[in-house]
């Protein structure tokens, strides 16, 4: 009984698992389909809900105070940046560069005479002494010599001879005239005479670079040394009983009104240099004096050692305050020519080359390289890369750098 009851309940159980097995499989895609709905739903909402939020917390963006283009920058006018800028307008005008250099004091050598004896003697007489003043032809000392007592011997020899042709010369004309001397006679004296006269010229010019009178000279009188130019004795070794011979140097005149400075510029300045510039020079004895000098000459070889040029100048002496030796300080003025000027403040420093802003409308910049000669007293010399009337940024430009992204290039 129990086994057919159990075997009952199994034969009704069975198509009832069958019938549930087939129900499941019906109705399960349209119940993963609305799940998969519901989730969609859920993750769109909870995604608006997160957009929302986040929305709700973040900060308005502010208005950009520039943009870089290439090389050009556009700055907002109402920002920081833009307020920072000050602008100046680019200008002309005439600009002579300061070229500075070494120099020494030096002696015009053409106002610089060193008396040397034309004949060895002994001295016998001095009239001047160190630093004295004198003129061109002032006695100096006088010379006891051998050698001038016969320039002077042959002198009055030639005066004598001159003198005995003349004499003949006049008898032999009045004896032809008279017809007791012949033509040849006549022909014969007039030609000693000129042959004598000539002799006689030559030993007088020999005897003037001596003596300036000839005339009144005597035979054996000492010989008188004279200054050959005005000026001042610097150096006098003259003593009384010396003996000289005739290439030593006794006595030095220098005329120290005008002196020589020769300076030494470099060679890539030489260019800036021209006869006729204007010097002015500095010496350490007087610091606060400034002498004034001409460019009269500019040599034509460069020191293959130091790549200088010796450039000399003529400067006046009045109160014979330069010496020569002395060392100074020049700062030479070259030719006046036309530059663009702009403030150096404007000058941007590159890695390569110079550059400013240049002000393009009210709001925009463009970066240009220029080429700078040099900067005086706060302004910048402009050489090319500028036209007059443009503006530039005169300062703040380097907030433009550090804040527009421009390279330095």
């Amino acid at each position: 009984m129990y086994l057919n009851s159990s075997k009952n309940s199994n034969n009704i159980l069975i198509p009832f698992r069958q019938a549930t097995s087939q129900s499941f499989l019906t109705f399960a895609p349209e119940f993963k389909k609305r799940q998969m709905n519901n989730l969609l739903k859920l993750s769109a909402i909870i995604c608006l809900a997160i957009f929302a939020s986040c929305k709700r917390g973040e900060a308005p963006q502010p208005t950009p105070s520039h943009f870089l283009h290439y090389d050009t920058i556009f700055v907002n006018k109402e920002s920081a940046l833009f307020a920072s800028l000050a602008f100046a307008q680019a200008s002309e005008d005439y600009f002579s560069r300061q070229i500075q250099a070494p120099a020494q004091i030096a002696f015009n050598p053409t106002q610089l005479a060193f008396v040397i004896l034309p004949f060895p003697g002994r001295v016998v007489n001095s009239h001047v002494r160190l630093g004295q003043s004198v003129r061109a032809g002032t006695p100096l000392f006088e010379v006891a010599s051998a050698d001038f007592i016969e320039v002077q011997r042959d002198f009055f020899q030639a005066q004598s001879e001159r003198d005995l042709a003349h004499r003949n010369l006049e008898r032999t004309k009045q004896l032809h005239e008279n017809g007791v001397a012949s033509q040849r006679d006549l022909e014969e004296a007039t030609n000693e005479f000129r042959i004598a006269d000539e002799e006689l010229r030559n030993a007088t010019a020999a005897v003037k670079i001596f003596h300036s009178e000839p005339k009144n000279m005597r035979v054996g009188e000492p010989l008188v040394i004279r200054s050959p130019i005005a000026g001042e004795v610097i150096d006098n070794n003259v003593v009384l009983g010396q003996f000289f011979n005739e290439d030593e140097n006794a006595v030095t005149v220098a005329n120290l009104q005008k002196m020589w400075i020769e300076a030494h510029v470099s060679e890539r300045d030489i260019r800036f240099v021209s006869i006729g510039s204007t010097v002015e020079l500095r010496v350490n004895a007087y610091p606060d004096k400034i002498f004034s000098a001409e460019i009269f000459h500019i040599s034509e070889m460069v020191d293959e050692e130091t790549r200088m040029i010796n450039v000399r100048a003529e400067c006046e002496n009045p109160d014979n305050l330069l010496k020569a030796g002395m060392f100074a300080s020049v700062v030479i003025s070259a030719t006046p020519q036309r530059r663009i000027i702009v403030p150096a403040t404007a000058i941007m420093q590159g890695e390569r080359q110079n550059f400013v802003f240049v002000r393009a409308s009210e709001t925009s910049f463009v970066k240009r390289y220029v080429d700078v000669e040099t900067i005086v007293e706060g302004n910048a010399m402009i050489t090319s890369g500028l036209q007059v009337g443009e503006k530039v940024v005169s300062s703040g430009g380097i907030y433009i750098i550090s804040d527009g992204g421009f390279f330095m290039r």
